[in-house]
């Protein structure tokens, strides 16, 4: 079965004030099992990249961790090549593997690329849901609040 991959347009992400007290610290490469807050299965992330929060003018959070989200193996869900998320939403996520040596995907690169750019602008926030519940929003299972 061929593994189809999303990227995540900037059009749906939210630009967020949150605390970073609560943040969890992750690294590159961190691969984390995540959590749905809605009673949906568990997806996996891999984090291919970590920016400081204020570099991006996102201010009062420690940092934005952009991922590649997919459902657990042998699921058949399709994978999201690029997501980024406020440091404050992964309370339901994971580190089940440090450092994965896995080199990132084209998708997750073209969209990091177009992200980026876009959030140096002012064009584009970041995810303030919990990382599996952004994933099936973004797969249209759960609505868009």
């Amino acid at each position: 079965m061929a593994t189809k991959h999303i990227l995540a347009g900037v059009a749906v992400l939210t630009f967020s004030a949150v605390n970073a007290a609560a943040a969890q610290v992750f690294e590159k490469g961190d691969l984390l099992l995540c959590q749905s807050t809605e009673g949906m299965p568990d997806v996996m992330a891999w984090v291919g990249e970590t920016d400081i929060a204020e570099t991006l003018g996102f201010e009062g959070l420690a940092a934005v961790y952009s991922l590649q989200v997919y459902g657990a193996e042998g699921s058949g869900y399709p994978t999201v090549g690029h997501s980024p998320f406020g440091a404050t939403v992964f309370a339901d996520c994971t580190r089940v593997q440090a450092n994965v040596g896995t080199p990132p995907s084209a998708d997750f690169l073209e969209g990091y690329t177009i992200w980026k750019d876009a959030a140096r602008k002012g064009d584009a926030g970041f995810w303030e849901l919990p990382v599996a519940d952004a994933y099936w929003t973004i797969l249209g299972v759960l609505p868009r609040s």
